[in-house]
């Protein structure tokens, strides 16, 4: 997924947008990088792979003068986790334009391996975010901003992107509009982020969002909108960011995102056709949290909180390798013995992708004395591998898709005494908006792949 932010115009950017970044640290933790305008026209970089206080601890490693700077938080869904790959990526001088300039995408460009071996030349990374430089070197066009603008009409699949040189900031959002970016005001600068959360943090105020299909260039005090070549008639917003990633303090896309997780909760309940007789609701901390509630509203049952979350520790799903997902899931949620003991628990959580956690939160339950597990999921199971920014694949991690959609035999795999399901219909009804369907992509839930 990817957390980007930029500033624009503020003093002491570089610690702004890393006020911001330490709050999109939800989405990607594999690595994190910044890049500040120096006053000399210069662009300075730092990054490293973890987490963003780790690598930012020592501000007299950071502490750049400048008044624009970008930020990247990485999850890895193109090339390897390695240095070279931490975003932002750089290029020190930009020909024919004589300048420095940078690049910080959250997204998945599904026609890039098309497009590298098109353009060929050299590489200094294997993301897919390198191929916009490539693009912008061979594009025809003479003007700079007309060169960012070509080179996003070649490209397919999903971005929120923003690009620095020493003078201006751009923002584009694809034209389907798959993943978040929205501005905020800040005296008389700017900053751009992958969520609004976090902007009171920072003294920012909410202006609105990076429209599908736009670049928005800010110079000097201005923001000036540009269209992207492309159009695309639908608008496909991930429905995992509103399951999972998004933080539930977040509004997308007109969509409370707490609001949204209680609903899917309330309606898990309501498409149970016999529903296990169950002592206590239990939340999966954190994702799964305001499902419980929903569901517990629902249902009318007590919820507990039978499971510690240890904060201590990073979100499990964008752990690269099983083993460390399995590490971690042991050491940062704890069952609650005294709250579950002798009792027919609901364990509630936002999804299954790959069936390890919640198997090992069954085996957790069940270890702490909790006389029968239900599980219920507030999402649709996961089947096909996204292609427009979430590393959910290979797809033989997919339990779903390893047991052909068979509910029963998930159930067996994670040893819940029941499995249910929330439907695709059931989950963009939650959404609240009518034409749901027209608005997200649910290929990871249903196969049918966004048309652009």
């Amino acid at each position: 997924m990817c957390g980007v932010v930029g500033v624009y115009n503020v003093e002491n950017a570089a610690r702004t947008a890393l006020e911001g970044l330490r709050l999109l640290q939800h989405r990607g933790q594999d690595g994190a990088g910044l890049v500040v305008a120096l006053p000399d026209g210069t662009l300075e970089r730092k990054r490293g792979r973890g987490d963003v206080q780790s690598i930012f601890s020592d501000p007299h490693e950071w502490a750049f003068p400048g008044r624009a700077a970008i930020a990247h938080t990485r999850y890895a869904t193109q090339g390897e986790q390695t240095e070279d790959n931490i975003q932002p990526i750089k290029s020190a001088t930009f020909f024919p334009f004589q300048i420095p300039i940078s690049i910080a995408h959250n997204g998945n460009f599904s026609n890039f391996l098309e497009l590298q071996q098109r353009l060929g030349g050299f590489y200094q990374t294997t993301t897919d975010t390198e191929i916009i430089f490539h693009l912008m070197h061979n594009s025809p066009e003479r003007d700079l901003e007309k060169r960012i603008l070509d080179a996003a009409a070649h490209v397919d699949g999903s971005y929120s992107m923003l690009i620095l040189t020493s003078e201006k900031l751009y923002a584009m959002r694809d034209p389907a509009g798959f993943r978040p970016l929205i501005i905020g005001r800040i005296g008389d600068g700017f900053i751009v982020s992958s969520e609004r959360y976090g902007f009171g943090r920072v003294g920012a105020d909410v202006v609105r969002d990076v429209n599908p299909g736009e670049m928005v260039v800010f110079e000097g005090n201005q923001m000036l909108s540009r269209k992207i070549g492309r159009t695309s008639e639908r608008k496909y917003h991930c429905i995992f960011e509103l399951v999972y990633f998004a933080n539930p303090a977040e509004t997308q896309n007109r969509v409370e995102v707490s609001e949204f997780r209680f609903r899917s909760g309330m309606m898990l309940y309501g498409e149970e056709e016999h529903p296990a007789r169950i002592d206590v609701v239990v939340p999966v901390m954190d994702s799964g949290l305001d499902a419980a509630y929903g569901y517990h509203k629902a249902s009318g049952i007590d919820l507990v909180r039978g499971i510690y979350r240890n904060h201590h520790v990073g979100r499990t799903f964008i752990q690269p390798t099983q083993e460390e997902r399995r590490k971690s899931l042991r050491e940062k949620q704890i069952p609650v013995s005294a709250m579950i003991k002798g009792k027919r628990i609901k364990l509630v959580d936002d999804s299954i992708v790959r069936g390890n956690t919640t198997k090992g939160l069954v085996k957790m339950a069940r270890d702490a004395g909790a006389l029968e597990v239900h599980v219920g999921i507030a999402s649709p199971p996961v089947r096909w591998v996204c292609e427009f920014g979430i590393a959910n694949g290979p797809v033989e991690d997919l339990i779903a898709r390893t047991y052909e959609g068979n509910v029963e035999r998930v159930r067996e795999y994670i040893d819940a005494d029941t499995l249910t399901y929330l439907s695709v219909p059931g989950l963009l009804k939650a959404t609240g908006m009518g034409d749901a369907q027209q608005r997200y992509c649910t290929y990871c839930l249903t196969g049918e792949k966004p048309e652009f």
